[in-house]
């Protein structure tokens, strides 16, 4: 799925939204930062594989704008970077000796460094209405699914040397010209919680499935030679700081009383 799809499909959602939105519906604009890490790589019968690295957790960022569909629903997308890196002492690849960069043993401990520049598209489904809400600090829970896709900039190297000295790379230095692209599939789930009329706090982890054997930026090979065609699995966990732009109606105090404003996306 190209780049050109993905946005051909915002457009499209973005003029569902423009007939179908919840009449309290105002943008939402915030923000997430935490933490990405690689999980697997598993077959494309989701058999899992044998981890070649140590994956370390590395940092995360992205910026979102979203919308209310009816009750209960939101659309939205955000813009991400994401990086992910791991190592071994004790490298073990199946692509030494059959990669074109890997011909000769790999025989120190090597390191790899990916950044993943990123959009996705998302529907989201707070489980409670969106008619009645208490805060301030009342947790309400909410899940997202969406596609989206990664543009890679990505290291292979020694960990002893300089990061322009690679075994393998893309988008980066002699490998500057090799561009990759990967599609994705994800499932977040989060809590949030309003301290205002406006402003609320989330927590969340996800689940991102890239459908591409690069995410640890070395290739894996089967027994005969020929490439595995793995996918790939990240996970990312993220606090986040958001703006809902509406003044809404009336909702429920704790005491039972409609005396200040809705907010957006839960309630009773």
């Amino acid at each position: 799925m190209s780049k050109q799809f993905h946005l051909l499909i915002i457009l499209l959602l973005l003029n569902i939204v423009s007939f179908a939105q919840h009449p309290n519906a105002g943008m939402i604009i915030g923000t997430r930062l935490g933490i990405a890490k690689v999980n697997t790589e598993i077959t494309s019968g989701f058999k899992s594989t044998p981890n070649e690295f140590m994956h370390k957790v590395a940092p995360a960022f992205d910026l979102e704008l979203s919308k209310l569909l009816f009750d209960h629903w939101e659309l939205g997308t955000d813009f991400s970077i994401t990086f992910l890196r791991g190592d071994t002492d004790n490298p073990n690849f199946s692509a030494e000796g059959i990669h074109p960069s890997m011909l000769s043993p790999v025989t120190e401990p090597v390191e790899y460094k990916n950044q993943l520049l990123g959009q996705k598209v998302f529907v989201g489904y707070y489980f409670k209405s969106i008619e009645r809400y208490e805060y301030p600090f009342k947790l309400e829970p909410f899940i997202r699914l969406g596609i989206g896709y990664d543009a890679f900039t990505s290291q292979f190297k020694y960990i002893e040397a300089p990061d322009n000295e690679l075994i393998f790379g893309k988008n980066t230095g002699k490998y500057k010209a090799a561009k990759l692209f990967s599609n994705n599939l994800f499932i977040t789930m989060g809590i949030k919680s309003y301290t205002s009329n406006h402003l609320f706090f989330t927590t969340t982890f996800s689940l991102i499935y890239s459908d591409y054997d690069f995410l640890d930026v070395v290739h894996n090979y089967n027994a005969d030679g020929t490439h595995a065609n793995l996918r790939g699995i990240y996970s990312e966990i993220k606090l986040g700081i958001f703006y809902h732009s509406n003044e809404l109606g009336k909702h429920k105090s704790r005491k039972g009383h409609y005396s200040k404003e809705v907010l957006p996306f839960s309630g009773k």
